[in-house]
This record gives structure tokens, sequence and C-alpha cells, in this order.
């Protein structure tokens, strides 16, 4: 049973190689235009061109994202019908963390053909977002802010993790900076 939830994996794998990279390859044509528009003007003008293609699943994905941006804009109360990428980066981040936390419950359930679909939307939102910083780079923001206020072991952690946070939030993921701040100040010890 395991060799076959395996070998499914494998060719659902190979299937989604295939229409990411017919979705990256027009995706190229496009990133042109996102740097001259904002990011909710950017989803918005790939929905119809991926209605023009009739490209279902990314249709879909951009959809829900395209809700998404519009929901926070309803409770915003705002007159106008855009948000700043900022705010479309918050966004875009906590729908990647839904479906990275909905790839996980759906492999644990064995779920593959779902996991794949939650993967596939996971890809199209990373592509609207900037590149995360790597480890290393944390490390260096973590010792420069452990340094800057005097850390002197896990009780400051608050401390560390509110400065470091404040000035690195769209760069870094959350619980990395987490994880690394927790070992550094038990070094302090």
């Amino acid at each position: 049973m395991k060799f076959f939830a395996l070998l499914l994996m494998a060719f659902f794998k190979k299937i989604s190689q295939g229409f990411i990279t017919s979705i990256c390859s027009h995706e190229k044509k496009s990133i042109s235009f996102l740097a001259e528009t904002s990011i909710y003007d950017g989803i918005s003008e790939q929905i119809k061109v991926a209605m023009k293609e009739k490209k279902t699943e990314k249709l879909s994905a951009l959809r829900n994202i395209r809700a998404a941006f519009l929901k926070e804009t309803k409770a915003e109360n705002s007159s106008g019908d855009s948000l700043s990428d900022d705010k479309c980066q918050i966004i875009l981040r906590k729908l990647s963390k839904m479906r990275q936390e909905s790839i996980d419950m759906y492999k644990k359930g064995g779920r593959m053909e779902m996991a794949l679909k939650e993967q596939l939307e996971l890809d199209l939102i990373s592509s609207y977002l900037p590149k995360l910083a790597d480890e290393s780079t944390i490390e260096k923001w973590v010792d420069e802010t452990i340094s800057s206020i005097s850390a002197k072991g896990p009780s400051d952690m608050g401390k560390v993790m509110g400065k470091i946070m404040a000035s690195h939030k769209n760069e870094m993921d959350g619980k990395m900076v987490q994880k690394i701040v927790s070992e550094k100040l038990k070094n302090l010890e």
C-alpha cells in the first residue's frame, strides 16, 4: 500500500511539473507588466488571461486570491477598489500558510490528488511573493538584534522577536526566526 502511495505521488508530481511549467512559461511573459502594476491589478489581469486561455486550475486559484483581496478591501471599508502591495503580500502569505497546512493534512490523510491541487495553488501564490531570506541571512539579523539589545537569555525572546520582526517582517519566515532566536538565546545562558 505504501508503495502504491509513493508511486501515485511520483505520478502526480510529474503531472504537476508539466502544469507548473505551462503556468510559468506564461508567467514569464506576464512578469514584465507585474513590475509596472500593483499585485492587486496584476491578479485581475491574470484572471482575464487565464479565462482567455481556458486554464481552469489557474483561474480557480487566481479567483481564490482575488476573493481574499476583496474580503480585505471590504473589511477595511475603503472607498477605493485596490489594496497596497504590502497588504496584498500579507494576504498572500496567509494564503500560502493555509495551503501548506492543507497539503500536510491531505498527505496525512492519504488524499494525494487534493494535496496536488493545493500544491499547484501554493506554487501560483508563491510566484507573486518576493523570495524570503535564507537561514544564514536570518542568523546574521538575529545576531545583530541580540547584540543591539544586549539579550542575556531566553527571557529576552520577546524583545528580540519584536525588534527583528519589526525590521524584517516581510523578508523572512516567522517560524524559522523563532527557532533560530530560541537556539541562540539558549546558547547565551
